[in-house]
């Protein structure tokens, strides 16, 4: 069973993560680009960037699931962006 919420607020120092699932729900392959990134003022965690680029093909009725993860070393305000996907 999976968890998903809504945080409001960041504590510092402890590790947070976000899954970006794309599918294609379409009868023919698709050659897309995605773009992902960490929030704002995060540091990420397990060797990641703070920004993930991907040029990748997806089948009809596939899907792909990314997750990454990540911390804020400090208090602060910051902007969180949705990933991105392009043709």
């Amino acid at each position: 069973m999976v968890i998903e919420k809504n945080i409001e607020e960041c504590v510092i120092n402890k590790v947070y993560g976000i899954r970006t699932i794309i599918t294609n729900c379409s009868i023919g392959e698709h050659y897309i680009n995605i773009l992902m990134q960490i929030p704002e003022g995060a540091v990420p965690v397990n060797d990641e960037d703070f920004i993930h680029i991907e040029n990748i093909t997806l089948q009809e009725h596939q899907y792909i699931k990314y997750e990454y993860y990540f911390y804020f070393p400090n208090p602060g305000f910051f902007n969180s962006y949705p990933a991105a996907v392009s043709k």
